[in-house]
Parts: C-alpha cells; structure tokens; sequence
C-alpha cells in the first residue's frame, strides 16, 4: 500500500494587494481558496519610504521598503477578522506587530487559527517563549483552557458581550 501524499497550501496575502478597499480582500482571499489554498498568512509588510532630509533622496537603496512591527497590527487585525467573516472555515495564520501574549490573543479573537512572529524577533530571539507563556497567561486569566476556545470569538458578539465585560 502506498502512502497518501498530502498536499498543503498557504497564501501569504500582504496588505498592499487589497488597496485599501473595503472588501477587497475577501474578493482576493476567494480567489486564492478557489484556486486550492488550505489556508492564508496575513499580512507581512505594508509599503513604506523614508525621505533623506538632508540629501532630499530616499533613504533606502532600493526607494522603499516594507513597514512591519507594531505599526501594523491594528491593519492586520482588520483584514483577519474581514477574511474570516467571509470565510469561517479557512485557517489563517495572523501576523504583523505582535509582541506580548495580548497582541496574540487580539488575533485569535478577530479570527486568527494561529499566530506568526516576525519582527519581534529581531530583538528579541525568546519572544516565541515568552509570548505563549504570556498568552497563556491572558487565557488562564479570563477562564479560558485552550486556545481554540477563543479562536474568532469576537465575531460572536451576541453570545458573549457579557463574557467579554468581565474579562476587562
């Protein structure tokens, strides 16, 4: 007997492709779950420059270059729980600026299956440890045991209004 092969594809879907409109990335992440994607990454970088104020010419070598950290977060919440609002049923792995176990828990809320750390890293390299055992944390705090209980909890805003009051 042959093994199955076991085929898996993730798109990382980076802000700037959207443009910005509303909707435009459900119609974007559709397109990529027709064509055969498991799941989704969202967002990477965002488009950025910084201008020499003193030489008046772009500071990068290359014009421009992608904007990252806790800058973005706020962007990259709204664009996971957009996607999943369209898509409940497609994971997706929620990235851009997280730093502590609550940035994390703000992404499996909005809808997040998992959560990706990037620039973090840079400076701090035990920021994966330190995260989950602050998510954890976060968690253990509300009541919560697993972190699947809280996965796109936010989008249930009937149920659990009263719950979310007391975890304030």
């Amino acid at each position: 007997m042959q093994a199955k092969k076991i085929r898996v594809v993730w798109f990382n879907l980076p802000a700037y492709m959207r443009g910005y409109l509303p909707g435009g990335e459900r119609v974007l992440v559709r397109g990529r779950v027709a064509a055969g994607a498991d799941g989704l990454s969202m967002i990477n970088t965002l488009p950025g420059m910084a201008i020499d104020p003193v030489t008046f010419r772009p500071a990068l070598a290359g014009l421009s270059g992608g904007l990252s950290g806790p800058a973005i977060r706020p962007i990259a919440v709204r664009c996971v729980w957009a996607v999943r609002e369209a898509l409940p049923d497609v994971p997706i792995i929620g990235c851009g600026g997280v730093r502590t176990g609550r940035d994390a828990l703000e992404f499996l809320l909005a809808g997040a299956s998992m959560v990706a750390l990037g620039t973090v890293l840079f400076h701090d390299p035990s920021a994966c440890s330190r995260i989950q055992r602050e998510l954890e944390e976060e968690l253990a705090a509300r009541g919560v045991d697993r972190v699947s209980d809280v996965v796109g909890r936010a989008h249930q805003t009937d149920v659990y209004a009263a719950e979310r009051r007391s975890w304030v």
